[in-house]
This record gives structure tokens, sequence and C-alpha cells, in this order.
């Protein structure tokens, strides 16, 4: 290897092949994945996140997986930090960092070098299980502009740890390569309806009641498709297939929010090929 060792970003909407992509292009660049997932951090929810299984961590080492317990809160800002230790951790070991995921911000926060000030422990205790209307009233009242969707708790959040929303950077860390897995919406909805399929099989609606048992319904955690679908299921609120076709309505809506936030990003080459991205990934390691 002539060149420094890159780092190789993979992502793409749910349920469009990131982690089968992921594994063989990590099996080929001798690399270790770095997970840029908001859901797979939480620890317990396995089948709903489509988690990468135990079988498929064996093939390849994976990173930030299980790192708090669903009603602890974890930030981009907590993310980015754990995330730029382990790409030096992983070169250094002469390995390639591979981050995955379809968090848009998550990886914006890396590849852009997102700068932040430090989190404000006490606010992050005191306000991680208030209310959406105790948000925005802390916020309104220092005169910190709210989010443009000003519902959304995570986004609050994250304001009243910080003070201030994510920069808005647009310069590329060196010897970064971003690949995007596309699918269109109808690939990405059959996909979708396949993986539900497997997730019931494994396990899902046993899984949501035990989280339900252990953990409030309004965390952002359990914001999830398949949490928020099978929740209703559970209650007697609809039939399994009423639920079943609520969570790829679900999917649709947050695989749609995807696709509007990658478009911003024009760094990322994409391709409906994955055989071509590993192709091109081990090309990087080579040249």
């Amino acid at each position: 290897m002539n060149n420094p060792i890159p780092l190789i970003v993979i992502t793409g909407t749910t349920a469009s092949g990131k982690t089968s992509l992921a594994i063989k292009v990590a099996q080929h660049c001798n690399g270790e994945i770095i997970c840029a997932d908001s859901r797979t951090v939480y620890r317990g929810m396995d089948i709903g996140t489509a988690k990468p299984s135990f079988q498929e961590r064996k093939l390849v080492k994976h990173h930030l997986l299980d790192v708090v317990n669903p009603d602890q809160v974890f930030t981009v800002f907590d993310f980015k930090q754990r995330a730029d230790a382990l790409i030096k951790d992983i070169m250094s070991r002469g390995k390639t960092p591979i981050l995955v995921g379809g968090s848009g911000l998550y990886i914006d926060a890396v590849v852009y070098d997102y700068k932040f000030r430090p989190v404000n422990e006490k606010n992050r205790r005191k306000y991680e299980h208030a209310s959406i209307e105790e948000l925005q009233n802390y916020l309104i009242a220092r005169k910190i502009s709210l989010p443009e969707n000003s519902r959304n708790k995570r986004h609050l959040l994250r304001l009243v740890e910080t003070g201030q929303e994510p920069p808005n950077q647009r310069h590329l860390r060196n010897n970064t390569y971003i690949f995007g897995l596309f699918v269109s919406p109808e690939e990405q909805k059959e996909r979708s309806h396949r993986r539900l399929e497997v997730m019931i099989k494994q396990g899902l609606i046993e899984e949501v009641r035990t989280l339900r048992k252990k953990y409030a319904l309004t965390l952002p955690s359990m914001q999830a498709p398949a949490y928020k679908a099978f929740q209703t299921y559970i209650e007697k609120g609809c039939t399994l297939e009423e639920a079943k076709e609520l969570c790829l309505q679900y999917e649709a809506q947050l695989a749609k929010k995807q696709r509007t936030w990658f478009k911003r990003n024009k760094s990322i080459q994409w391709y409906d090929d994955p055989s071509k991205i590993v192709e091109l990934s081990t090309t990087l390691l080579n040249t």
C-alpha cells in the first residue's frame, strides 16, 4: 500500500443492503466497520433495528453497537467523538475504517469534521426525559432558535445540550470516499417487506413486548418504525397485517427523509451495483 489508509463511507436508505455490502468491502480491504446508525447504538434493540447479526459480527469487527441503554441520551456529539477515536485506532493498526449507516447527520459530522460545543451534562441529565413543550420553552426563554422541525425531540435535546445546531461545514476530510448504495423507492419497499417478514420470524414482537415493560414508549429510541408499528399491535389497536403495513409506511417515510438528506451531499458517489463499490474500494487500497 503506497498511499495513506483512506476512510471509506457506505451509506444509503433503510433496507438498501448496506450491512452485507460493508462486510464484503471490509473482507476485501482488511477493514473494520463503524456503525453510523442512531438506532443500533441502543442495547436490547436488535431485531427491530436490523442490527448486524452475531454471525455477521464474527466475519468482521463492528464498532458502536450496543453503546447505551434505550433510556439514555446519545447525541451526534457523542457519536463523532467515539467515531473519530475509532478511525485513528483502526488506521494505527494498519486496517481500513469503514463508516456505514443511514444516519446522515452522524456521517456528515465525521466526514466534514463538525465542531461542536461540549455537551452540558447537567442539562442532559435534567432534560433527557422532558416533554417536547418543556424543551421548546427552555430554548425560547434563552432566545435559542427552534429547529425547522420544532417537534423533533432529538433536535431539541441537542440544542438544550449544546446551545447550537450542528455546523453546516462542507469541507470533506482528506482521503475520504463516500459511496451511496442506490435502490429505487419501489425496490426499497420490497426489500423492507422481505426484511420485516424475517424480523417477525426472528422474534420482533416479543422484543417489542420486552422493551415496553422496561422503557417509556415516548423515548426517542422507541420511535424506530418497527417499534412504533408493533406497539400498536400489542396494545390491540390493530391486526398483525395492519401493523405490518404501518411498519412499511414508517419505513417508506424514513427512506424519503434519508433521500432528501443525501441529496444535499454532493460528495456521495452513487451506485446501484454493490459489486462496483467493492471493486472501487479495493482499488483505493491498491493504488
